[in-house]
């Protein structure tokens, strides 16, 4: 395991905690956002992405993590593969054998999910910056 993908997997620990934490307010107040402020609430948006990204990146990392020559092979009901390829981003781990036959072993959804997070970053980032500066425009105009 590489320390990239080590560094995802310890950070995927606060941010379930962050998820649970954030799931069980809005049960308990019916309200999405734990600030009042429209910036802070993107902001928490923005957190919020990231910690689903992080997630999704542990989950699609630990798919056939035990032994994944076993776990191909198990999988497709074929010998032990000649090579394992993987890829860090976009995730992708993929048996590959001598007669062109492969297999990918991080679901299909992980890789839409994490761009989609990504992109929920992006612009929950962008909207906090809008809303910081008309929260200051309206400051300074009163």
């Amino acid at each position: 395991m590489n320390s990239i993908v080590g560094a995802v997997l310890l950070a995927s620990i606060p941010a379930a905690l962050t998820v649970i934490v954030k799931l069980l307010h809005l049960l308990t107040t019916f309200q999405l956002t734990v600030s009042r402020r429209r910036p802070w609430a993107w902001a928490e948006g923005a957190a919020l992405c990231v910690c689903v990204a992080l997630l999704t990146y542990a989950f699609g990392a630990f798919s056939g993590v035990i032994d994944e020559g076993e776990f191909c092979s198990v999988k497709t009901g074929r010998d032990r593969p000649d090579s394992i390829v993987r890829n860090e981003f976009p995730l992708s781990t993929e048996c590959r054998w001598s007669d062109g036959f492969s297999v990918e072993l991080v679901p299909a959804w992980i890789n839409p999910v994490l761009f989609a997070c990504l992109a929920g970053v992006a612009l929950c980032v962008a909207m906090a910056v809008r809303a910081a500066v008309e929260e200051n425009k309206e400051f300074v105009h009163e």
